[in-house]
């Protein structure tokens, strides 16, 4: 422009040599334009403003947030458009574009838009998981326990075909899988069987962990446990199996399948085992949506299954390249026993081993000593003597007994309610027919035999007084009596030390002038005075001092 040309003039010739557009030169001077060359630079930094957010009416913010933001998961134009026929009849002005309402609920915190679109466990799954320290852990310190359903079809010996259950026991401090078993259904007897073989093998835990499952958390087996998250807890509930045996029990929270640890097992099993070579056809998927290509093509044998999943648990115990925090470049397996051999163990004693495979109920003996299980109308009657003694002396008081639920004619045992045997082997009494003489012969013989025993032991009891008061009158008349008794080598005196009485009189006094006379009178002499330096005085001396005597005395 020094040299005459025009301003378009030199904006051209600047943009052919910067290969710029004419157009953003010209903004540039219009930046710069009146201003000081030392200014320019600032003048030419970019001072953009965004698009200032526009006023929304807050019930539109509020019916949107509160239609789009549902577990439902609907889509935005539907809520849109129903927002706007609310606006329209509402009358609440303007609504803004469908782009500014999802900006708007965009710009809410992540936590809140995954509660509100996904719900309270999408909500739980974001925040990080607790992580537990198990370096202090031994073996046998705590198990967890669980049942799960296979997805494999599996077909039984009697032709019949099913997606088995597996109930799995493992140690918490080192992952190891303990005991397994492979049912139709969860039970309460599959977990005390599994409980069974894990405590018989290894040895009692202190505690163990379950879920609360009507299978897993039943009373016959955690009775008289609190936080059970299921049945009620009564003053009269009996306890458990697992507290007589001096077991704590903890449950989980339910819907919460990271506070066990088995999950994690379970995972790998079902990964080894139903995808296997072996059950290759068998396999089911997850869910209905996720069946395979060559669903129900087959079933697997039951004993093929039990093969496969025995190789399948015997990998996850013994496979060495573990990268966790409790078993790192070693075994599960391993880790356990180095650390069993570390703690001492309490051994499953035979009586408690029968608590597995018993069921407890609270009865009342009758005066006779029977109890009665089982429904009606045909319950089963039971009797021993003991019961009959133990009714006697606590009339009306409720005791425990044990049963096998499978087979009703085997004896029975009887507790107290405080846990104290009464009796182990209550026998059924077997109910006879109708009309049949010899069951009532059998019967009779029976009372007349169990009478004239008790008949008799009462007759032994009445005359052991007489018995036993004879042998000691005997005993004492026989006694022998020494002729000389034999005379001891040392003989201790004991001094007398009776104090005297406040009236009794006093000894006289010694006069020597009237023992004089006395002794003048009967025609005796004086005695010599004691030679108190002879050695008849001092060994008398001696021996008083000796006594603990005076010399005065």
């Amino acid at each position: 422009m020094e040299d005459g040309r025009t301003l378009g003039a030199c904006l051209a010739a600047v943009a052919v040599e910067r290969e710029v557009e004419c157009r953003t030169l010209k903004r540039y001077w219009q930046k710069v334009s009146g201003r000081p060359a030392d200014e320019w630079l600032a003048a030419l930094l970019p001072a953009y403003k965004g698009r200032e957010p526009d006023e929304v009416d807050p019930r539109v913010l509020n019916r949107f947030f509160a239609d789009y933001g549902r577990v439902e998961q609907p889509q935005a134009q539907a809520c849109y458009e129903r927002v706007r026929k609310a606006a329209a009849a509402g009358g609440w002005g303007p609504v803004p574009s469908l782009k500014t309402l999802q900006r708007r609920f965009n710009d809410l915190p992540a936590a809140q838009k995954v509660y509100l679109r996904e719900g309270n466990e999408a909500l739980d799954a974001l925040y990080p998981h607790q992580e537990r320290d198990r370096s202090g852990m031994r073996a046998l310190d705590g198990l967890n326990m669980d049942s799960r359903i296979w997805d494999l079809r599996v077909q039984l010996p009697d032709a019949r075909i099913l997606r088995p259950v597996v109930t799995v026991v493992q140690d918490e401090a080192s992952n190891a899988i303990l005991a397994w078993e492979v049912t139709e259904t969860e039970s309460g007897q599959s977990y005390r069987r599994v409980m069974c073989r894990a405590f018989e093998h290894y040895g009692l835990p202190d505690q163990v962990r379950f879920d609360n499952t009507r299978a897993a958390a039943n009373k016959a087996t955690t009775g008289g446990t609190t936080g059970r998250f299921r049945f009620t807890l009564r003053p009269d509930e009996l306890p458990g199996l697992l507290p007589c045996l001096g077991v704590n029990v903890s449950f989980t929270r339910p819907r919460n399948g990271r506070a066990k640890l088995i999950e994690r097992a379970f995972a790998e099993l079902k990964e080894r085992s139903e995808k296997d070579p072996a059950c290759a056809g068998a396999y089911t998927g997850r869910s209905p949506t996720e069946k395979p290509a060559n669903y129900s093509e087959k079933a697997v044998p039951l004993a093929t299954f039990v093969e496969v999943l025995t190789k399948a648990v015997e990998h996850y115990n013994t496979r060495a390249d573990r990268r966790s925090t409790v078993a790192y470049q070693t075994s599960h397996l391993a880790v356990f026993e180095k650390s069993l051999k570390t703690r001492a163990v309490r051994k499953l004693t035979a009586e408690q081993r029968r608590l597995f495979f018993y069921s407890a109920k609270r009865v009342t003996p009758k005066a006779d000593g029977t109890v009665f299980l089982g429904t009606m109308p045909r319950p089963h009657r039971y009797f021993h003597a003991a019961l009959q003694d133990y009714a006697y002396r606590h009339p009306g008081e409720p005791i425990v007994v044990r049963y096998d639920e499978n087979d009703f004619s085997a004896a029975i045992v009887a507790e107290t309610v405080e846990g104290r045997r009464i009796t182990g082997d209550v026998e059924r009494i077997e109910a006879g027919a109708f009309n049949s003489v010899e069951a009532a012969k059998h019967h009779a013989r029976a009372r007349r035999e169990a009478n004239r025993a008790t008949k008799h032991a009462a007759r032994q009891y009445a005359r052991m007084d007489e018995i036993e008061a004879g042998i000691i009158a005997a005993a004492v008349e026989a006694s022998p009596v020494p002729a000389s008794p034999p005379e001891a080598s040392v003989i201790q005196i004991t001094p007398n030390r009776r104090a005297r009485s406040a009236d009794a009189p006093a000894f006289p006094k010694r006069d020597p002038a009237k023992l004089a006379a006395a002794r003048a009178a009967l025609g005796q002499q004086d005695p010599e005075p004691l030679n108190t330096d002879g050695p008849d005085y001092r060994r008398l001396a001696l021996g008083r001092e000796k006594l603990g005597l005076s010399k005065a005395g």
